[in-house]
């Protein structure tokens, strides 16, 4: 299945107290060593729990992407209201499409067969008789994994059945969905990648336009080309303010995930962490040699990328979002590596090995460090998402985004004695 996020701070007005009860320390959780607010046993920090989060601001208006760490909190918990009984199976009171008949709470639109159940809150909400979800199983590690497993790995794997959420399909495909990668090795199960270890789980996806492992299980280096030439996917290229009258190149050697997802009846967003890395600098900042890494969102049949940085420029060699990586001034633009070079320890990116090549670079790659980003969705619609990564004018110095921690954002109802905070 998935696990729930409840509101992201990202500094707006307004916001919402906590009064939901922390979750038993004692009760394990199927994290490893990386699962953000577990012990390395899989169990809850005690100093992490939804009493603590007190404020927290309310939810961006659009898509936005930011560091990881730019602000977790939580809504108010679920408290509900009871629903006396109605004779009428017909009847819908709540108003949220499922029929008294279907509903197990038709006083309460959060709840019913097609809502993301909120695990640990003592509350079935979306009616299978239990209070939350099963874990997705873990998926092993593996190169050219199925797309199930690609998904599962990135903590996706409720099927969408009847009225319920979930995947409905899925394919793994190239920046423009029109056909397949290279390679199979193109997409990979990984447990770690270097220093960089899992946000949730044991397992996270990687992408790339070369290999998706560590150099030893590459031969020892980054540098490949499967010279394949490929289409733009819908909206690009978009060329970044901040490198002025550069123009990327063509795709080469794109791979993508792409899903198709029927959302929760409660969901107001989801959200997911990456991490984009790239052989591309410094040598080629501000070149034609732009690597791309997009999230494609599709709804009534029209796509837009929902990552891109504080400025709106996609995700990209050619944007200000690189923060691991060796300090200076490349491409005319000044990068201060706020992040040192720690993330790109051991991943590859972090040593000059392609300088076999004609126009090598000098010096490491770079990283962008972990992101977490956040998107609104309407709750009940079905739309398409393609995580996808491509080389920009040839297919030589490679760039890689790892995936992790996909999560439904769910505002629980606001109970009474719940106020609404002030500004």
């Amino acid at each position: 299945m998935v696990r729930l996020l409840v509101v992201l701070s990202f500094g707006l007005a307004g916001c919402y107290r906590s009064y939901e009860l922390p979750p038993d320390a004692d009760t394990p959780r199927d994290g490893g060593p990386g699962d953000a607010g577990l012990d390395s046993g899989g169990r809850l920090d005690a100093g992490v729990d939804a009493g603590d989060a007190g404020c927290v601001s309310e939810l961006p208006d659009g898509s936005v992407t930011g560091p990881l760490d730019g602000g977790l909190g939580t809504t108010c918990g679920a408290i509900y209201r009871d629903c006396p009984s109605d004779p009428d199976p017909t009847v819908d009171r709540d108003g949220d499409g499922f029929p008294n008949a279907t509903d197990c709470n038709d006083c309460e639109p959060g709840i019913n067969p097609g809502a993301f159940d909120l695990p640990g809150n003592g509350f079935d909400e979306d009616c299978d008789g239990a209070d939350g979800l099963p874990p997705c199983p873990m998926p092993e590690v593996q190169e050219g994994p199925s797309v199930d497993d690609a998904l599962a790995a990135l903590d996706l794997c409720a099927r969408a059945e009847t009225d319920r959420w979930g995947i409905v399909e899925a394919r793994v495909t190239r920046a423009d969905g029109l056909g397949d990668p290279a390679t199979p090795e193109q997409t990979a199960i990984v447990p770690r990648l270097g220093t960089n270890r899992t946000i949730l789980g044991r397992s996270m996806l990687s992408i790339a336009t070369g290999g998706a492992r560590e150099p030893s299980r590459l031969g020892g280096e980054r540098c490949v080309s499967f010279d394949e030439r490929h289409e733009f996917p819908p909206g690009f290229p978009v060329e970044s303010p901040f490198c002025p009258g550069v123009v990327s190149g063509p795709p080469n050697d794109s791979v993508a995930i792409e899903v198709t997802l029927r959302v929760p009846t409660n969901a107001v967003g989801l959200t997911f962490a990456s991490s984009f890395f790239t052989q591309e600098y410094p040598t080629f900042v501000c070149s034609p040699f732009n690597d791309f890494y997009a999230v494609l969102l599709r709804r009534d049949g029209t796509w837009e990328n929902i990552a891109f940085d504080s400025v709106g420029n996609p995700i990209s060699v050619n944007n200000g979002l690189l923060q691991a990586c060796i300090p200076g001034t490349h491409g005319g633009r000044e990068f201060t590596c706020d992040l040192g070079i720690g993330p790109l320890v051991d991943t590859g990116f972090d040593l000059d090995d392609c300088s076999r090549l004609s126009g090598g670079r000098d010096g490491s790659g770079a990283g962008t460090g972990w992101l977490r980003t956040y998107s609104p969705v309407r709750g009940g619609e079905t739309i398409t998402l393609r995580f996808a990564v491509w080389d920009s004018g040839d297919g030589f110095f490679d760039s890689l985004v790892l995936l992790d921690a996909f999560e439904w954002v769910v505002r629980p109802p606001v109970a009474p004695d719940c106020p609404r905070c002030v500004d």
